[in-house]
Formats: structure tokens, C-alpha cells, sequence
């Protein structure tokens, strides 16, 4: 009886990477002797990690952006202020 192989995380990605980007999954699955269902669920959990650090990294720059925003506000209207002064002087 054969022994199944079992893969790291890392390889399971790779092999997820390779099935989207060649198009074919039901090739990359026959290439690695991997059920198709096997693949399609590596694909699966691949895309929703992949989905969760865009998210995570959108949100960590629409917070920064808010945060210049307000940065640049608050120098504009010092920089109003500022100028207001040496204008009255």
C-alpha cells in the first residue's frame, strides 16, 4: 500500500499558486497525485488567507491616510495662523 504525502503549509501554497496562475487545476493536481478536491481546497484556504492579509494591509493604509489627512489639516491651519501674524506685524 502506498504511503500518502503529506505537505507543509508552504508547499501547499506553492502548489495553490501554481494551479491559479497555470489556469489548469485539474493538471497541477495530476502532476503532484493529489485528488482534484484536495487542490481545490488548498486553492480555497490560499485565497481566503490571501484575502485576509489584503484586507488587513487596506485597513492599515486607509488608517494611515486618515491620519496624514488630519496631519496636513492641522499644519494648514497653523500654517494660516503663522501667516496671519506676520502679516498683522
Amino acid at each position: 500500500m502506498e504511503e500518502k504525502k503529506t505537505y507543509t503549509k508552504k508547499e501547499k501554497e506553492k502548489i495553490a499558486i501554481e494551479a491559479i496562475e497555470s489556469g489548469n487545476q485539474k493538471a497541477t493536481a495530476k502532476k503532484y497525485d493529489l485528488p482534484p478536491t484536495t487542490l481545490y481546497s488548498w486553492i480555497s484556504n490560499y485565497k481566503k488567507r490571501d484575502l485576509n492579509k489584503r484586507t488587513k494591509t487596506f485597513n492599515q493604509l486607509e488608517k494611515e491616510l486618515k491620519e496624514r489627512s488630519l496631519e496636513v489639516q492641522v499644519l494648514k491651519e497653523l500654517l494660516k495662523k503663522t501667516t496671519q501674524a506676520l502679516i498683522k506685524d
